[in-house]
């Protein structure tokens, strides 16, 4: 290739890196969903609570949109980043995240129906998270 081309051929794979980004975004989103509609729920009385183990941050978001009505999904990764999102009118998880990540050692909150946080300690906060779920509803 011509050097006098190098300008017009960097910018063609720029354009290609930000669609191919695009593109993994995408499949990180599809994923995160997969691993959340494939998580065996619990039952807590009406409602229904997903704990959801993520191996990247990038799908938490992606795994607390559009739930069902009554659910609540909690997405967690192996690096202690939390998200909680509730689709239930009696659930209030930004009252519910810090009182389940207070159990590790950890704060996090937000809205009534959307909070994040993290934890040093996932292991206690995935098994706090029923246990605070039973005495806040």
């Amino acid at each position: 290739m011509p050097v006098e081309r190098l300008t017009e051929r960097v910018k063609a794979l720029m354009v290609k890196r930000a669609a191919l980004a695009t593109k993994v975004e995408a499949l990180y989103a599809a994923l995160a969903r997969t691993t959340r509609d494939r998580t065996t729920p619990e039952v807590q009385g009406d409602v229904t609570l997903r704990v959801v183990m993520l191996g990247d941050p990038a799908g938490i978001q992606a795994a607390l949109t559009d739930l069902p009505p009554g659910e609540v999904v909690v997405a967690v990764t192996d690096v202690g980043r939390v998200g909680i999102c509730s689709a239930h009118p009696a659930v209030n998880v930004g009252r519910l995240l810090p009182d389940a990540l207070t159990v590790s050692g950890s704060k996090g909150g937000g809205r009534p129906d959307l909070a994040y946080g993290s934890t040093p300690d996932v292991p206690a906060f995935t098994q706090g998270v029923p246990e605070t779920l039973t005495t806040t509803t």
